[in-house]
């Protein structure tokens, strides 16, 4: 769970994965969704 501020907006996100094979997952994924959206 995070968020990210950006030109005065703020996008609140929360990356959820299965923690036990997944954890390192949550790294990659949050950022490309970003990058995705124009975001970064």
């Amino acid at each position: 769970m995070g968020y990210l501020g950006q030109n005065k907006n703020v996008y609140f996100f929360a990356t959820t994965t299965d923690m036990r094979k997944d954890a390192p997952l949550r790294i990659e994924i949050t950022p490309r969704s970003f990058k995705d959206l124009g975001l970064l």
